[in-house]
């Protein structure tokens, strides 16, 4: 072109506008046409198109730091009702609200124990009270009755009413019984008194027993519901002793000796435990199906209206590749929005 320039004034001008305009003046420049829904393109040239852009798109956002973030967070699906969605809560809340409530427990237990302590020392005080007054009772009433022991008189010899006897003297003989009947009866108060005395410290320590028994019942009912109501008591007691007897030959004597509730625990735990591995099958069909999911970041998008994910909607345009397909996904994924 440059040697044309020169010669023809026109030919000037037109090489200058040329020049100016670039390639697209010459016309044998094909332009591509971007659009991505031009009626010329087939229905799969189309959708390829769109994925990829949908696919860019997704993969710009999951770039994203709340993007990156999302997917770094962990879910609990906790199952609902049959055709409903699963509830699903972060496992840092779920963490928090744990903590929360082993603490709120702790601060009850904690409570509780302080009144259980508090009662249980002045109910001990009252109780060792009583049983201190009978101890102080039989000590004393003992000491009392073998003072009169070593001052009693014997009894009157009966020769003192035979009138044939030296030693004969009526008077003198119910003067002297007299002396000894008041000792004797003396005695036998002190004796009774001291008797009584050792009674109720017997009874007390009946008591005692009793109290600790009952004690140990309700800290035992705390971790076995059945244990607080009696006629439960027994029936869950013997499953106890059912499974432990049959699994380890123990005879009832073995568990009437036993009262401390650590102890029942650990054989309610034990008991429990040999029933669980026998019915291991089911039990692990029934966490299969009632266990909560753990998942990681957060569920694709869902339609509004039925809370179908959008990704059926682009599977079902791969299959099918049809523009109603194509359509349904533009309008549930939102990329529609605002135009």
């Amino acid at each position: 072109m440059p040697e044309l320039s020169g010669e023809d004034p026109s030919v000037d001008v037109a090489v200058e506008r040329i020049m100016a305009k670039g390639a697209d003046a010459l016309g044998d420049v094909i332009h591509e046409d971007l659009r991505e829904n031009r009626t010329d393109r087939e229905p799969h040239e189309r959708d390829e198109g769109v994925e990829v852009e949908d696919e860019r798109a997704s993969d710009e956002a999951e770039e994203t730091p709340q993007a990156a973030e999302d997917a770094e967070e962990q879910f609990l699906e906790i199952p609902r009702g049959e055709g409903e969605d699963p509830e699903r809560i972060p496992v840092a809340e779920a963490l928090q609200a744990v903590q929360q409530l082993r603490q709120m427990e702790g601060q009850i237990a904690d409570a509780i124990t302080k009144a259980e302590v508090e009662y249980i020392s002045k109910q001990d005080e009252i109780i060792q009270g009583i049983g201190n007054i009978y101890q102080d009772i039989a000590t004393k009433g003992q000491a009392a009755l073998e003072l009169i022991q070593s001052f009693m008189p014997q009894p009157p010899s009966t020769q003192m009413l035979d009138r044939n006897s030296e030693y004969y003297d009526p008077q003198g003989y119910y003067e002297a019984k007299a002396h000894h009947d008041k000792f004797m009866e003396r005695a036998n108060q002190v004796y009774a008194t001291v008797k009584g005395a050792m009674e109720g410290r017997q009874q007390v320590a009946v008591a005692v027993d009793q109290t600790e028994l009952d004690r140990e019942n309700q800290r035992l009912a705390r971790y076995i519901p059945e244990w607080k109501d009696p006629e439960t008591r027994a029936a869950k007691r013997a499953e106890i002793e059912g499974v432990l007897t049959a699994k380890y030959g123990l005879t009832k004597d073995d568990f009437e000796s036993v009262a401390n509730h650590k102890a029942w625990r650990m054989m309610a735990d034990l008991a429990k435990l040999s029933q669980v591995n026998a019915k291991a099958p089911e039990v692990k069909k029934t966490v299969q199906e009632k266990a909560p999911k753990l998942v990681n970041g957060r569920l694709p998008p869902r339609e509004t209206g039925t809370g179908r994910f959008v990704s059926e909607d682009r599977k079902a345009l791969r299959e099918t590749g049809s523009e109603d397909a194509f359509a349904r996904m533009l309008i549930r994924s939102g990329s529609l929005k605002g135009l």
